[in-house]
């Protein structure tokens, strides 16, 4: 089952690379109910991904709210997670939480400074 969710993982990054944001939010739900069923320890860094995915999404669909708490998600399992910190300072720059945005994409940049995404 962790290769289905996988799968369901790059379907999901590519429905968001071509902007069909709503597909890759089903992606990611399945994705979502798969890994809550999984005991492994591998299905923590898999749901934080999927979280910072949803996170992306939601916060290209402007649907802020749902942003925020999906980037919440993905950092209280993973900190470390690029994809949801950007999108978190996206979703604060946009509900006007500018200072906390330009704090969040200072310290993404210093963590991660050859990260294109970031950058």
């Amino acid at each position: 089952e962790g290769g289905d969710v996988k799968a369901m993982l790059v379907l999901a990054e590519v429905r968001i690379q071509f902007a069909d944001y709503e597909a890759a939010l089903r992606a990611l739900s399945s994705a979502e109910q798969a890994l809550r069923k999984e005991q492994r320890a591998v299905a923590r860094p898999l749901l934080a991904h999927a979280h910072s995915l949803a996170a992306k999404a939601q916060e290209r669909l402007r649907r802020f709210p749902e942003a925020l708490e999906e980037a919440r998600r993905a950092l209280e399992l993973d900190p470390s997670q690029s994809t949801a910190r950007l999108a978190r300072a996206m979703a604060m720059q946009q509900t006007g939480l500018a200072k906390d945005a330009e704090v969040e994409l200072r310290d993404l940049h210093r963590r991660s400074p050859q990260d294109s995404e970031v950058c």
